[in-house]
């Protein structure tokens, strides 16, 4: 009985132990994310037309999922300086995330305007918008063009087999995850999402060979 008590005793101090050090994690990363503010908006007081501290300023509060302030500073950060394309990129991005799917489009296609280079992040982005939209036709299309420019993109890659799972085109999805693979073979999320597609297709099948199996009785 003495043993189970300070079994027990030891368990309690060592779980206090660690949720005073998470804790501290937490309460040092809130201090210095703070810190990081204060001296932000210290330096947009002595620079208030330097666009690029407003769009420092907006990311770090995006980071944080402050988006409506964040939007605050990246519009301010546009107006300042508006041929800047990773700031419309991050401003359709605090747009998606409070659900102004238009407005991140908008945003997204402005920033690809501006740096149409593949590396931009605006185009995968825009995809991201077309599949939580449900518009999986016109996400594939995207990508279909984008990939003919840039095979082994693994942004693209990834991207497209969710708009091939949306439509329910399971062959296409799994066979584009396995390109993934080639490319990446380590990439066991990949894996997990081809058992996944066949699991879906197998299911599929079943219920399309029910409803035939149905008709034909009738």
């Amino acid at each position: 009985m003495k043993l189970l008590l300070i079994i027990l005793i030891s368990i309690s101090i060592a779980a206090e132990g660690f949720a005073k050090e998470v804790y501290n994690e937490q309460a040092y990363k809130e201090e210095k994310y703070q810190k990081a503010m204060s001296d932000l908006d210290m330096k947009i007081e002595n620079e208030p037309d330097n666009a690029e501290l407003y769009f420092i300023r907006g990311a770090s509060k995006a980071f944080e999922g402050d988006y409506h302030s964040a939007l605050e500073d990246f519009n301010t950060a546009i107006e300042l300086n508006p041929n800047h394309s990773a700031i419309y990129d991050n401003r359709g991005t605090a747009k998606f995330k409070l659900k102004n799917f238009k407005g991140a489009i908008a945003d997204y296609d402005e920033s690809i305007r501006i740096n149409p280079q593949f590396t931009n992040p605006s185009y995968n982005n825009r995809v991201k918008v077309k599949i939580a939209l449900q518009k999986y036709e016109d996400a594939i299309k995207d990508l279909d063009e984008l990939l003919a420019q840039d095979p082994e993109n693994q942004l693209f890659l990834i991207s497209r087999p969710l708009a091939k799972n949306g439509l329910k085109d399971y062959q296409g999805e799994i066979a584009d995850l396995e390109n993934v693979i080639k490319i990446n073979p380590r990439n066991n999320n990949a894996k997990i999402k081809i058992a996944q597609a066949k699991i879906s297709e197998a299911k599929m099948t079943e219920e399309k060979n029910k409803i035939a199996g149905d008709m034909a009785q009738k």
